[in-house]
């Protein structure tokens, strides 16, 4: 009787154990293997397009345990570090952008980010877009698809975010978008389809600042529109 019950007891345990893994394999944020990108980020951003951005200096940090980036984030000067459109501005100082991450979800590596450019009010911006993280570490990325607009023309686009947190704020970073979809662009204010930029904090690595307020104010100070423009334009 004893080992009756002892095997019956068995034989419930595993089937309970499958049924576990299988609910586990079922949820968004599966991923491919242990080091990698989960199956949500694989979908809006291919093998092809994170090799391009490596090649053009761009960091993806991979994994499944990223720190938690929630906060605002300042990002000025705002430069410049690859740009494969016509308008090449590589090297070129734009709009200082702040950038609000929140709903940090560490179970599913989802987040929210709202970003605007605050050189230039009222041009680019988004909000409640949810990305999907990546990363170990203090290091991440965040892979997001973006639908925002700019001059009225809306546009759509493959965002992707990397940096390692740190007490003041993010070092290393940087922010690339690949462009999907744009709006009627008569007059051609905006990057073309398939045009990529990169841009990091002075051309140098250096850290978006930790911040307290998400307006256009920054420690007392209106920021300036004197730089070249948003990071989607192409004419000043």
């Amino acid at each position: 009787m004893f080992k009756s019950n002892l095997f019956i007891k068995s034989i419930v345990f595993l089937l309970l154990f499958t049924i576990f893994q299988s609910c586990k394999k079922s949820t968004g944020s599966s991923t491919t293997n242990t080091t990698g990108f989960s199956d949500s980020i694989n979908k809006i951003v291919s093998p092809e397009i994170i090799d391009s951005l490596k090649a053009w200096g761009m960091t993806i940090n991979a994994g499944q345990q990223p720190p938690t980036i929630n906060g605002i984030y300042f990002d000025s000067p705002n430069y410049c570090t690859y740009d494969n459109s016509s308008s090449q501005r590589a090297g070129t100082t734009f709009d200082d952008y702040k950038y609000k991450f929140y709903g940090q979800d560490n179970s599913n590596l989802t987040i929210k980010i709202n970003f605007k450019d605050v050189g230039n009010p009222g041009t680019d911006s988004a909000s409640g877009e949810g990305a999907f993280l990546a990363g170990n570490g203090n290091s991440f990325s965040a892979f997001i698809d973006t639908k925002g607009v700019e001059s009225g023309i809306n546009y759509d686009e493959i965002s992707i975010f990397s940096g390692q947190v740190t007490t003041v704020g993010i070092a290393n970073w940087q922010y690339a978008f690949y462009f999907k979809s744009k709006g009627d662009d008569p007059n051609n204010l905006l990057v073309n389809v398939g045009d990529c930029r990169i841009f990091d904090v002075g051309g140098t690595g250096g850290v978006a600042d930790k911040t307290s307020t998400y307006s256009v104010i920054n420690n007392g100070k209106i920021v300036d529109g004197i730089k070249f423009g948003s990071m989607i334009a192409t004419k000043q």
